[in-house]
Parts: structure tokens; sequence; C-alpha cells
């Protein structure tokens, strides 16, 4: 048997009771490629839905967190301004105050105009120290550090330019932007950073020669016969219809044939292989790359919205038992962890109780250097 030989789909009848191995691969993938979309349409609803329901359960425990830390940079920035503690000392202590405010920022439940504050009292001292008599350009410093503040107030700034504005606190607060990233990667998985990975696209497969333009011009009439808008009884289906049209047109005008096979899959219900002339291992190479393409659209569906992203990655799990395990597991972290601030703020009241673990932190810092 010649395997060159071109299985044409034309060939291939609705009613036969017998499919090639080309012909059944390709009822599976076009299957596939069916189950895949859905599967998309139904996450874009399902990851915000998700987020905001997560983000509404945590917030209070988010919110008790941010103050315990904020209480304990204000206990540090008072230390810091005391001219008794020496030049490492007291770098150590704002590189300790810089890592917390760093910690906020990466957390995307933070709410950016409590930091204002904060942030502010941070560059003054850190300008105070480094530049008392106001010569230097510090002050343009921050004056670029609130636009950065300006920057972040607008939810969707922070969420549609999250890289832009890791990047510019990267360089306002002295550090790498890698930093940034990796408080963000620590909270919420490393996958956050794949958002921007690149999508295989099916430009490369050109369908002229898959598919005659006559085959595709009969779909395309197969299915408007069925869905043009003066077909319509009531102004909703005119609506619909219309909005139907205007995908398939579209389709058509750039050849988008997985398009019209699903418009013609889901009006016509007639096994689109009576009409088309093409080579069904093309096809089936055709629907092998949109398999993938939507397998890797998931991810950018998932990171559309870096906050509900990141809130998605770490907390939805398999079932929703574990789901809120993991919730709950997070609740008792930061629960901890404001305990833990809590005993510090009561413990370290002085720079005799603080010059000892600053010299810990600044020995562990440079036990390599």
């Amino acid at each position: 048997m010649n395997s060159s030989k071109t299985v044409k789909v034309s060939s291939v009848l609705s009613h036969k009771k017998k499919l090639s191995k080309q012909e059944e691969q390709f009822n599976k993938n076009w299957k596939k490629v069916q189950s895949l979309e859905k599967r998309n349409q139904k996450l874009k609803i399902e990851v915000v839905t998700f987020s905001k329901t997560v983000m509404s359960d945590l917030a209070q425990t988010e919110r008790e967190s941010q103050a315990a830390i904020i209480s304990l940079i204000t206990q540090l920035l008072t230390f810091a301004g005391r001219k008794s503690l020496s030049k490492w000392e007291k770098e150590t202590l704002f590189l300790w105050i810089k890592e917390n405010i760093e910690m906020l920022y990466a957390n995307p439940m933070t709410d950016h105009k409590v930091m204002q504050n904060i942030q502010k009292q941070y560059m003054d001292t850190v300008k105070n120290y480094y530049d008392p008599e106001g010569l230097s350009d510090l002050q343009d410093q921050q004056s670029d550090e609130e636009s950065l503040f300006d920057d972040v107030e607008g939810k969707d700034s922070f969420e549609n330019n999250f890289d832009e504005m890791a990047k510019r606190m990267a360089e306002e607060m002295g550090v790498d932007v890698d930093a940034i990233k990796e408080e963000f990667s620590k909270q919420f998985g490393d996958d956050f950073f794949d958002k921007d990975s690149e999508i295989n696209s099916n430009k490369d497969v050109d369908t002229d020669k898959i598919f005659k333009k006559s085959s595709i011009n009969k779909m395309f009439k197969k299915i408007a016969s069925v869905i043009h808008p003066d077909k319509a009884t009531t102004a909703e289906d005119r609506e619909k219809f219309h909005d139907v049209m205007s995908v398939l047109s579209t389709a058509r005008d750039n050849n988008d044939v997985l398009t019209i096979f699903s418009l013609f899959d889901e009006y016509v219900g007639q096994s689109a292989f009576d009409i088309i002339d093409g080579d069904i291992s093309q096809i089936n190479e055709l629907l092998k790359k949109r398999i993938d393409t939507l397998n890797d659209e998931k991810q950018q569906i998932i990171y559309e919205n870096p906050i509900h992203g990141a809130v998605y990655s770490k907390f939805k799990k398999a079932t929703k038992a574990k789901t809120q395990k993991e919730i709950d597991e997070y609740k008792i972290e930061i629960t901890n962890d404001i305990e833990m601030y809590e005993m510090f703020l009561n413990q370290v009241t002085s720079l005799k109780k603080l010059k000892p673990i600053l010299e810990e932190k600044y020995y562990r810092t440079n036990a390599f250097y």
C-alpha cells in the first residue's frame, strides 16, 4: 500500500460504519479542541470568581498581618534615627526595613495607599542619614518614589503593568528586580512569572494548501443560511445572530478554518466531511497545533490579571478539601507571623535589645563575603 496516498476529507461520509485511523484521529482531535475551548472559557470565569472569594476570605487576616508589619517597620524607623548606631548597624537596619517594605509590595493583597506614609518615612530617614544637608538628588528620588505610588494606587495599573512596576520598585528601593519577583514566587508560586510564555500559533500553517477556497465558502454559506439576522424571529435572536455573523465573517476573511469548523458543527449540525476537500493528515496536524495553543493559553488566562493569577495558583487545588486546607494553613502561617511581630514589638524596646539582633543579621547577610 502506498503510504503517501492522500486521503480526502470529502471522501469520508458521516454514515461510514468503519473509519480509517486518520479519520478516527480527526474525530479525536476535533473533540479535544472543542473540550479545551470550553475549558478555557470556563477557566476565565473560574479564576476571577475563585480569587475574589479567597481574597475576601483572607481580607481580615491580611489586614492584621499588614498592620503588624507596618508596626514593625514604624518601630524600626524610630531606631534608625538614633545617632548611637554605627554605620554597619544603621545600614543593616535600613536593609531590614527595606526587606519588610518589599514583602508588603510583593503581596498582591496589600493596600498600597496605606504604604505611602510608611514609605515616605523610610525615604526621609535614609535621606537624612546619607544627605543631612540636602545637597544630593535624594529628594528627586523621593519624588520618583511617590510617582510610583501614584501608579500602584490604581488597581488596573498594578494588574496590567506588574513587570514595569516591579522594575521601578527595584530601582527606587535599591535592589535587584529579581528580589521583588522572588518574594512573589515564595508567596504565590513560581508559575506566576510564566504568564508571558510564548504561545504556539497556527500562523505558520498555510491553510490555503490544506483547504480549497470553495470548501470554505460552502461552509460559510451553510452557516450563514442558518444564522443570518434576517432569519431571527425575536430581537434577542437577531442580536445573537448578528454577533455570530460578525465572528463568521472575520473567520472567513482571516481564513480561520477552525473557527468556521466550530460554527459549522454548532449551527449546521452536519458533518463537515461531506463538504470540505483537503488532506486529512494535514488537517489533523492543524488540529494538533490548535490543541497545543489552547493548552498554552491556559497559563495566559490564569495570569491575565496578575493578582487573580497569583491567588489562583497558590490556593486552587484538585479538590475543595485540599483548597480549604491550603487556605487554612496559610492563615495559620500568617497568624504565627503576626504573633512573632507582636512578640518582637513587646520585647525589643531599646537599642540595647536591638543591637544583638542587628549583629546576627549582619553576620548572616555577610557570611559568604
